[in-house]
């Protein structure tokens, strides 16, 4: 891939943790792709072990499409030059696109509180979340709105 000196930075850079912010349409979803896959072939790491947030569904979708796009694109060009230790180790990391973290920072925050948030619990020792709650998604929350929307005109 032919990179900027910018993007080359955010895709080779050493830090275990890094910040990309840039205005729409400099490359950022190119150069987080190209990074994550330079991850995953220099340093050893899985994308089930990684954490990519974004602030939109729109721009969270499309990282993921790139990066299966990407993911197989890269393996097809391992497969042909025969390297099938990395065409494997791609294929793999393929399988594991549904279960990673490329989300939107709402929709992270709401994962880990179905997830952990029994683990939470304030100076009194007493859970913050109750193992029946649930964190609501857009979409049902859309739902909830209409509903309560519809109930106060048939009450009014």
């Amino acid at each position: 891939m032919n990179y900027t000196n910018e993007q080359k930075n955010v895709v080779e850079n050493n830090r275990d943790n890094i910040l990309v912010a840039a205005a729409a349409g400099s490359g950022k979803t190119t150069s987080m792709v190209g990074r994550i896959i330079h991850e995953i072939l220099n340093k050893g790491l899985s994308i089930d072990r990684m954490l990519v947030v974004t602030f939109t569904v729109d721009a969270a979708a499309h990282m993921l499409e790139k990066l299966e796009a990407s993911l197989k694109k890269a393996a097809e060009e391992a497969k042909t030059r025969g390297d099938m230790e990395v065409a494997r180790l791609l294929s793999a990391q393929i399988d594991l696109l549904p279960s990673c973290y490329i989300q939107t920072f709402d929709s992270f925050c709401a994962r880990v509180i179905k997830e952990k948030g029994y683990c939470i619990a304030d100076g009194d020792d007493a859970e913050l979340f109750e193992p029946g709650n649930i964190v609501l998604d857009e979409n049902i929350g859309a739902l909830l709105k209409h509903e309560a929307a519809d109930l106060a005109v048939q009450e009014a």
